[in-house]
């Protein structure tokens, strides 16, 4: 393999036992230090600003909805849903953009393309679970939900939201970089998402034929599993948990095998 070749910057040499890990943990104090470094805040901006914007949409739709589809109060309604779709969104959004904004950094010798979406997973996983966190204390304590916990299936939801995440946003980091179209594409056809996850009604408000359709979309899957650990008894009966998780598996394994193999393309393009 000649100096100059594309592949000349792939890890080909066995580094000391612990790179890997210490790589990922420098590049996770890395995303702390650079995400919103020159705003106000600096890193407390990188918790607030996701909160923030959550706080703002729960207390809008609140307002607009005072009867939510179960349970009587619509700010509990709407976070079981956002929460799991706003980690989906952030750790899709985040790995998505790894490869794009750590170019220069991956032409390092000891950085490799999955310790940049490992510790982006981790950084964005870190900060959204804060978020959903502040989001459930809050709302239980202002609120009388009479929602009783059960906390399996609310890991359960965040999980498969994760792996979903991780295996959307690894295959849009090949294709952003290879397929540069792709992005503006993809922005297109994902921005009605939000409305087509069932994160502002339920799953059984949606009239024929459109409830058959929406079944494929795994995060109405993902959010009705979330709201069955908050309200006991709720109508999950279109849920298969089997589906975003063979959907997130698939498409990871398929993003890792293209981030894998076209690590020089990637870096040179």
């Amino acid at each position: 393999m000649t100096q100059g070749s594309p592949n000349a910057n792939l890890r080909l040499v066995a580094f000391p036992r612990g790179t890997t890990f210490r790589s990922i943990l420098a590049l996770i104090l890395r995303e702390f230090a650079t995400n919103n470094a020159n705003t106000f805040g600096g890193v407390l901006w990188a918790f607030v600003s996701p909160l923030a914007s959550i706080i703002v949409a729960t207390t809008v739709f609140s307002a607009g909805f005072k009867s939510p589809p179960v349970g009587d109060v619509f700010a509990i309604f709407y976070a079981t849903g956002v929460v799991p779709f706003a980690m989906f969104s952030a750790v899709n959004g985040r790995l998505g953009n790894a490869i794009r904004e750590n170019r220069k950094i991956l032409r390092y010798p000891r950085i490799c393309v999955m310790d940049c979406m490992i510790s982006r997973l981790i950084f964005v996983v870190l900060i959204q679970t804060f978020v959903g966190l502040c989001i459930y204390v809050a709302i239980l304590n202002m609120w009388n939900t009479k929602t009783v916990l059960d906390f399996g299936p609310i890991l359960h939801a965040m999980s498969l939201a994760i792996l979903l995440g991780f295996g959307v946003g690894s295959v849009n980091a090949y294709l952003f970089r290879v397929f540069p179209t792709w992005r503006h594409i993809w922005g297109i056809a994902t921005t009605p998402l939000f409305l087509l996850s069932c994160v502002i009604y339920s799953y059984e408000q949606v009239p024929q034929p459109f409830d058959a359709w929406l079944i494929y979309n795994p995060l109405v899957h993902i959010v009705a599993i979330s709201r069955t650990g908050f309200y006991h008894g709720y109508p999950a009966h279109h849920v298969e948990p089997l589906y975003p998780l063979a959907v997130g598996l698939v498409l990871s394994i398929i993003g890792l095998i293209l981030l894998n193999q076209g690590r020089g393309k990637l870096l040179v393009r």
